[in-house]
């Protein structure tokens, strides 16, 4: 069951559901994203998606490039941590 896109908790916080449709694809199969949802989370055909299973047993859906994002930002702030340790007094 698709319980919720990116940005959902597990702590019972109210998340919109969307429903997606699974298609028939050649031997797999394929969900239909409607376009106002692509719009709304910048996402286009071709645009890669990770699936994780939370304990719960959801499926979550996040942007692929979210990993490579967080890990340019832990860069950003370990190289500018003294700017950082100053705004944090």
């Amino acid at each position: 069951m698709i319980r919720c896109w990116s940005g959902c908790t597990e702590l019972g916080e109210y998340v919109p559901m969307n429903e997606l449709k699974l298609i028939p694809i050649g031997t797999g199969t394929g969900v239909i994203i409607p376009d106002e949802m692509l719009a709304r989370f910048n996402l286009k055909q071709g645009d890669a998606l990770n699936v994780l299973e939370s304990d719960h047993g959801s499926l979550i859906f996040a942007d692929a490039k979210g990993p490579d994002q967080i890990e340019a930002g832990r860069r950003f702030m370990h190289e500018n941590r003294d700017v950082f340790d100053k705004l944090a007094k």
